[in-house]
């Protein structure tokens, strides 16, 4: 009995000393573990009389009781010590102000590309996609060029050693589905294209938007005037524009095409190339499997980067690739997040006045610039209903709807959103109307078809990303009122 108590008394005192969990789960181990000096004793029983073997037995059990509590309520002080002493170390003051999150942006190819996606969907055209690899069917045999061309040559295009390459247009997506869908067909098709080519004004990677339409009446006269439209649209202005004969070998007959453009050096105005197109050739139908007795169509295809040097004023290829995060900040440090409080609503349980909320995002480190009543951006929108909506003549994509505006005679607007229906009631942008980044609404011919404004979506007025139609408003909205709201 008394090795147990001095056994006993020696551990207690070591435990009740310990000052760090290193060193008191070593005495655990020494005292209480599978090799400890408390199992030993245990392990001797075996050698004692039956009535010693009780005794020392229950004396030996208590002891291991007695360390095992003591082991565990020594634990829990150093782990309160512990969690005090790192607390008191990594004090933060709470006062301070967060830190603001540095707002981010989009390239300029990229608002360069959606703008264009945006201006051609809203004239019919689908947006189509395929792959960057392609082989040498699509990206050239079915395209109509012949075994000799320079474009086929190992110096022009990016080649894998199984003899697929790297797309250097993408007409080939214009190939695959011509050859999904058969005729007629009506896309774009945007995206990376590569060719083995890096000079001053060329890069091995750059980004370009082909467009084709095919269909029983399509003419030369139907490219210029989409083409035309898409060049004012985009500069958001009116350009002079010409064509000039060229040659490709997937149209037939092809052109070039120019703007007079305004260098800005108080010179005259000059001619600038700015993409190609043309009538698409029989044989690139065939090879779709697509009627070329029945069906004609045309093409065209722009370089990307081009024209956002064009829009942005950028004078060095080079800075697109260059210095990326300083060249964006260029582009973005007057860019804004819009969005209007009733969207928000849609998303967000907010019971709170504008500012104290606008407060309390920017208090969170999302920064609000300014809080402004809508109504001044739709002094121009006025609500308006569809009566009618008829197939249009010369578009399979295209509608043209008569609109009750509240004026003494109904207005005509050609329009391509799927959700264009008789009865409902949408944001209508007039002619002489100016919405989203200062684009002004004209008379327009749209394939023929004079059409008097625009029938907007959420996203043409700057409410939300979403332009899959147009903003249905609700019913007791009254036609011809020009509102402070839209919802």
């Amino acid at each position: 009995m008394d090795s147990v108590n001095q056994i006993l008394k020696q551990a207690l005192a070591e435990i009740t000393g310990s000052n760090e969990l290193s060193v008191l789960d070593d005495l655990r181990v020494r005292y209480l573990g599978k090799k400890g000096e408390i199992t030993a004793l245990l392990k001797s029983l075996g050698a004692m009389e039956h009535e010693q073997r009780k005794a020392f037995g229950q004396a030996v059990n208590r002891a291991k009781g007695e360390l095992a509590q003591a082991v565990s309520a020594r634990k829990q002080v150093l782990e309160e010590l512990a969690l005090n002493a790192r607390l008191a170390s990594e004090t933060i003051d709470v006062t301070l102000p967060g830190r603001g999150q540095q707002r981010g942006g989009l390239h300029p190819v990229t608002y360069t590309l959606q703008r264009m996606s945006d201006i051609f969907s809203r004239l019919g055209y689908d947006i189509a996609t395929g792959p960057e690899v392609e082989d040498d069917y699509y990206n050239f045999e079915s395209l109509n060029f012949p075994p000799h061309h320079p474009a086929r040559a190992m110096h022009d295009t990016f080649y894998f050693g199984d003899g697929r390459l790297l797309r250097t247009h993408t007409s080939p997506v214009q190939i695959r589905e011509m050859m999904k869908k058969g005729a007629p067909i009506r896309i774009i098709a945007p995206g990376k294209v590569y060719r083995s080519d890096s000079d001053q004004t060329h890069t091995p990677m750059f980004h370009q938007i082909e467009g084709l339409l095919v269909g029983e009446t399509v003419t030369m006269a139907d490219l210029k005037g989409v083409l035309q439209t898409f060049v004012n649209s985009f500069f958001e202005t009116s350009l002079e524009m010409r064509f000039r004969p060229s040659y490709f070998p997937f149209t037939e007959p092809s052109a070039e095409v120019d703007i007079a453009w305004d260098k800005g050096d108080g010179s005259e105005p000059g001619w600038l190339e700015i993409l190609g197109c043309g009538m698409v050739h029989p044989n690139v139908l065939k090879a779709c499997g697509v009627d070329s007795e029945k069906y004609v169509g045309y093409a065209f295809g722009m370089g990307v980067e081009r024209l956002a040097m064009l829009r942005y004023g950028v004078t060095d290829y080079a800075s697109f690739s260059k210095m990326m995060c300083a060249f964006c900040a260029s582009f973005t440090k007057d860019k804004q997040m819009l969005f209007s409080v009733n969207w928000l609503k849609k998303w967000v349980d907010i019971d709170l006045p504008v500012d104290e909320f606008a407060g309390k995002l920017t208090a969170s480190g999302l920064e609000v610039d300014t809080v402004e009543p809508v109504a001044a951006h739709f002094s121009d929108i006025v609500v308006a209903e569809i009566i009618a909506c008829e197939a249009h003549p010369n578009a399979d994509k295209l509608q043209v709807c008569t609109i009750d505006f509240g004026g003494s005679e109904p207005a005509q607007v050609v329009c391509g959103a799927p959700n264009a229906r008789a009865g409902i009631k949408i944001p209508l942008a007039r002619v002489g109307a100016v919405i989203g980044d200062d684009f002004k609404i004209r008379k327009a011919k749209l394939r023929g078809v004079e059409s008097f404004g625009m029938a907007c979506s959420a996203r043409e007025l700057g409410l939300s990303d979403d332009h899959s139609g147009l903003m249905e408003l609700p019913r007791g909205r009254s036609t011809g009122d020009r509102p402070s709201r839209l919802s």
